[in-house]
């Protein structure tokens, strides 16, 4: 099989830059699906360094695991041809990645600057302030950005994030990094302020694909993940309230949206009615329903979401097995 190469994004970096090599149209299918190249050597804590924040070993609380995924009609070529057009769609999708997300979310996403990498991989910035947030969402993006280093995998012809944790500091988290001398609970606090702020704020990976569904005979897009929150603060915020969950809905439904409405699934006949934005509730055909019960629908998007109290129960609920199948960078290079 041949696929063609990635587009440029006209988004791009900040600053109106091309899209990162990888994700963008100078790269070759085999240089985009290449092992990332090392990092650079660099100062521990200089600008534009990372770590990553690994689901097994630097989450807490519960694993999270959804999908969310949206088909198209029956297809009526071989699949050998829907196969391939699939995998270039992917391959575009990378490249358009922050146009999507953002428009319409209650998020916005950024390249990061040539010289934010990890491990040789473009970055992207996250902050609310979308054109959904609220005012509490607004205030949060002044303060706040969640970085993810995106990886293709060559063999699922998929592209998944890796969270970050920063290794600098920004804007007024210095303050931060000056416990007070009088009052040791403030000064607790400070430190855990800063080690939150600079913290994704959940540990683990999502992956997303434009694919070709052998079984059903239809395209689909979809997104999944496999997470905990990065913080003990913010595992005591999603047990104490609706609003983490709600935003993971209204974000991953938005972006398999977009990506059928606007972006590079174009041209193929899929099932969600285009001009009805989250508003239409699809009823998806008996051989969908039946081959992903127990999913929700929000908008004409299908979801299904499950917490589990070990990384194995996570990854071995049957409705997941496919999923993983799929996006084998969810748990690559990880033990559990």
């Amino acid at each position: 099989m041949t696929y063609a190469p990635y587009t440029n994004s006209s988004a791009g970096y900040a600053g109106g830059a091309e899209s990162p090599v990888g994700y963008a149209g100078s790269a070759t299918p085999s240089e985009s699906y290449a092992d990332p190249a090392p990092a650079s050597a660099a100062k521990d804590d200089a600008e534009g360094t990372f770590d990553e924040l690994k689901v097994t070993s630097d989450g807490y609380g519960e694993f999270h695991t959804n999908h969310f995924v949206a088909f198209s009609s029956v297809v009526t070529g071989s699949a050998e041809e829907a196969e391939q057009r699939a995998a270039a769609r992917t391959q575009t999708l990378a490249s358009q990645f922050t146009e999507l997300f953002t428009l319409g979310s209650v998020c916005i996403a950024t390249w990061g600057p040539p010289s934010y990498t990890f491990e040789g991989l473009p970055t992207v910035g996250f902050k609310f302030g979308g054109k959904r947030s609220d005012n509490l969402e607004n205030l949060l993006g002044l303060f706040h950005t969640d970085w993810i280093a995106l990886q293709p995998d060559a063999a699922s012809h998929s592209f998944f994030a890796r969270t970050l944790k920063r290794r600098w500091k920004e804007g007024l988290e210095g303050l931060l990094d000056m416990p007070s001398q009088r009052n040791a609970a403030l000064a607790v606090s400070q430190i855990i302020a800063l080690q939150v702020s600079q913290r994704h704020v959940l540990a683990g990976r999502r992956s997303w694909k434009v694919g070709f569904d052998r079984l059903l005979n239809r395209y689909f897009a979809e997104t999944a993940t496999v997470e905990r929150n990065s913080s003990p603060i913010l595992e005591w915020i999603d047990d104490n309230s609706t609003m983490p969950r709600e935003t993971v809905v209204a974000v991953w439904t938005n972006l398999i949206e977009n990506v059928i409405a606007h972006g590079p699934s174009q041209g193929i006949e899929w099932l969600i009615p285009i001009g009805q934005h989250a508003e239409s509730l699809l009823v998806y055909p008996p051989d969908v329903a039946e081959a992903y019960p127990g999913y929700t629908e929000e908008g004409n998007v299908l979801y299904r979401m499950g917490s589990s109290a070990t990384m194995q129960q996570a990854v071995t609920q049957p409705w997941l097995a496919l999923v993983l199948e799929r996006h084998p960078g969810l748990t690559q290079e990880l033990t559990y």
